[in-house]
């Protein structure tokens, strides 16, 4: 069973900072587009001061010192939630005259000098940080670099929120039948609902981790405290993404494993040319500039590199035929390959294979 509802309701995840919280639920959350998601149940660590407002006076602490402990990364909008859905969103320009008060009576509430008074949100529960746009997911094609999706504006702005069941019980008692059903909320996106996307796009995510994963506009982005998922519903584990290909090339990097294996079985002897950093468009520019004459002589196909791409991922994914997280080559430090190479193949087959490194300068 899966029921998708759309409404603007933003949501949150938990994640340790500030004072350990016990059974009172009197927490803030701030989330979206920061470094850390900050759990916050106190003043512990922040340096409270007396403000007045009006008649009112209060020990509370500067808005931008409690944003601080999630890092937010170039804030421009900052969406303040409370626990009945009341919601305020303002600029984050300059708080300086802003503030957050905890009392027993109006939980954590934010108060201003210069914000208008509708602002002021009691029992705030989830503060949402929206950044400039330089954080978040890569939407990409073979030519260009779409937008990025991030967490922050995807919980602060409407959304979907899908209640996905995920599973079952019973309990007989007296002959009666009692069925439970764990449900759990997910708040996010359908990809086919993103600016750009076609109902036939071919689309694949792309792991933080380096994993590749072919998906439809019917799968579906889910924004967990300052990462964006794929989200399968499937009960699989949901993947954090670092980006998104839209009709990506057919060709990958990994196919200089197979070809070369395939034409070394058919008899024949194999060269394989790796010039770091000449990507496909560099290539075109520099064979249009008669700088590649050699290089020019031959046909030259778009193909989808490795996340991240670099130097080490790129050359284990040709060596292997396999992605970072099978490879075990995630970074420029790693270079202790996890699977066999195609030199253990060549080995096993009592056939040779060299790898000679030449530097041009």
């Amino acid at each position: 069973m899966l029921v998708t509802l759309l409404i603007c309701l933003p949501g949150f995840w938990l994640a340790g900072c500030g004072a350990p919280g016990g059974a009172d639920s009197d927490f803030l959350t701030v989330v979206g587009d920061v470094a850390t998601v900050a759990v916050v149940k106190d003043y512990t660590g922040l340096a409270a001061q007396k403000v007045s407002l009006g008649e009112r006076t209060l020990s509370a602490v500067p808005a931008a010192d409690l944003l601080a402990l999630a890092q937010p990364l170039n804030p421009v909008y900052i969406t303040l939630v409370g626990d009945d859905r009341h919601t305020a969103r303002i600029a984050a320009g300059n708080l300086a005259d802003s503030f957050f008060v905890k009392s027993a009576a109006n939980g954590w509430e934010f108060v201003s000098r210069v914000f208008p008074v509708n602002t002021g949100i009691k029992r705030i529960k989830t503060v949402i940080v929206e950044g400039s746009g330089e954080y978040g997911i890569s939407i990409i094609s073979p030519v260009e670099n779409l937008f990025r999706l991030s967490p922050g504006r995807m919980l602060g702005s409407s959304h979907r929120v899908v209640f996905y069941e995920e599973g079952r019980s019973s309990k007989t008692v007296d002959g009666q039948v009692y069925e439970g059903v764990v449900i759990t909320q997910h708040t996010g996106i359908r990809i086919g609902d993103l600016t750009g996307i076609e109902r036939d796009s071919a689309l694949i995510a792309v792991g933080q981790e380096g994993s590749v994963t072919e998906v439809t506009v019917d799968d579906f982005l889910e924004a967990r405290g300052n990462q964006v998922y794929l989200n399968r519903f499937d009960h699989s584990t949901p993947t954090a993404l670092a980006g998104l290909a839209v009709n990506p090339p057919a060709r990958r990097v990994t196919d200089a494993y197979t070809d070369a294996l395939s034409m070394l079985a058919g008899g024949e002897k194999v060269m394989v040319i790796y010039v770091d950093g000449l990507g496909y468009e560099q290539f075109i520019k520099a064979k249009n500039n008669g700088e590649v004459p050699n290089l020019a002589k031959g046909s030259a196909q778009r193909a989808m590199t490795v996340y991240p791409p670099v130097t080490n991922c790129g050359f284990a994914a040709m060596m292997t035929g396999e992605y970072p997280p099978a490879s075990g080559v995630h970074s420029r430090q790693d270079r202790q390959m996890q699977v066999p190479t195609i030199l253990d193949t060549l080995a096993e087959q009592q056939k040779r294979g060299v790898i000679d490194r030449k530097s041009v300068v």
